[in-house]
């Protein structure tokens, strides 16, 4: 079979579904992927798929300037998109196609029935910014991507979502009706790619990692007053920050705040990484305190198979990496305070450290490992 599939960046196809690819290819299946050019092409080739350069405005290109290249609300560049998308699927003639990301899951049906391809699905891989709740602007917007979702839920024969919240919140509002609407555990993670690798734990010595976008809805700004209110009473304790700017996103992260940040010296300044192993390795505890709902994360997977304990909040997609008091904490977004007390129970409690973060890794083998994850799929898709 024939089988396409459409991201905004061809990083992202090797960070979240090299698995995928490779399982697609093993199992005789031409697979090809259309994205922006980018990092990540020859990873695509060497997992035995083909790659279809995809018109460059939804995408990233970690090219010189390393900065997201779009405008996602454009609906001129939609349109090019949409163009661009129906003829590719008109040349390389696909089966099945499934689009990833809540951007190419709404462009890609329309194009995909327009070139007359018989299978089209699409991952919401989070609700993400457009369904946040805000002022009238912001519940204008969620109201026109609540639609727009529709639109793509009649067009597509399913549409994913990766946790529970999500699939309740799109049925409760009617959005997508049920039969057209299936629900996973994430993108999966290569558990075995990630050594079981606890560091030693000392009292009061505890090492803190955030890894994501450096945008607001991410809670970086809480996670760095956390690590304030801590270092006043554990001044050895340490924070890391691992992530690059992402300009073009309303709650952008500015660079005078980075600079204000390094000068004052409460967190360390990773920048952006493209293997997460490479911080993991220094840490204790995986912190990600988003204010509001995710898909389901997987820099926090990631951690977990590396047998890191998880300190999040209890939003959508984020609890569902955490069994509270066994492998972490959950804590009320957008309150730093509370996110400081769990820090603090890690610094006071390190015997939790080891116990929480093997739970960590077991629950990852037992739930998010990409083959069983991907065998999921894989049936969903008939493929």
């Amino acid at each position: 079979m024939r089988v396409l599939l459409v991201a905004n960046t061809a990083a992202s196809m090797v960070w979240f579904r090299e698995p995928l690819m490779r399982a697609l290819v093993a199992r005789g299946h031409r697979v090809f992927v259309a994205a922006p050019d980018g990092w990540g092409v020859d990873r695509i080739l060497a997992c035995g798929a083909s790659f279809v350069p995809l018109f460059q405005a939804h995408g990233w290109s970690f090219g010189a300037a390393e900065k997201l290249a779009a405008n996602y609300h454009d609906p001129t560049q939609d349109l090019e998109a949409i163009w661009d998308l129906r003829r590719i699927c008109r040349t390389v003639r696909p089966d099945l196609v499934l689009a990833y990301t809540h951007k190419m899951s709404l462009l890609t049906p329309v194009a995909a029935r327009l070139a007359g391809v018989p299978r089209v699905h699409g991952m919401v891989t989070g609700l993400g910014f457009p369904n946040l709740k805000g002022g009238p602007r912001q519940t204008a917007v969620r109201a026109a991507f609540h639609a727009s979702l529709a639109a793509a839920g009649a067009l597509s024969n399913s549409l994913i979502v990766l946790n529970p919240d999500n699939e309740a919140e799109l049925l409760e509002r009617r959005v997508v009706p049920a039969d057209k609407l299936w629900c996973m555990d994430g993108e999966g993670v290569d558990v075995d790619k990630y050594a079981a690798s606890p560091p030693s734990w000392e009292s009061g010595a505890t090492t803190f990692l955030m890894v994501a976008r450096l945008v607001g809805y991410k809670g970086v700004r809480e996670y760095v007053d956390a690590a304030r209110q801590v270092r006043r009473t554990h001044p050895n304790a340490r924070f890391l920050l691992a992530g690059g700017i992402d300009t073009s996103h309303p709650s952008a992260v500015l660079q005078t705040e980075l600079d204000a940040w390094r000068a004052e010296g409460v967190v360390t300044l990773v920048g952006h990484v493209s293997d997460i192993r490479t911080v993991l390795h220094d840490a204790h505890v995986f912190v990600l305190p988003s204010l509001e709902t995710e898909g389901l994360p997987m820099s926090s997977m990631e951690a977990m198979a590396a047998s890191r304990p998880i300190l999040t909040t209890a939003v959508p997609g984020n609890r569902e990496t955490v069994r509270e008091g066994i492998n972490g904490r959950l804590v009320p977004p957008r309150d730093a305070t509370a996110l400081a007390s769990a820090m603090r129970e890690f610094l006071d409690h390190p015997e939790h450290g080891p116990t929480w973060g093997a739970a960590s890794r077991q629950i990852c083998a037992e739930r998010f490992a990409a083959d069983k994850v991907n065998a999921a799929l894989l049936s969903h898709l008939g493929l």
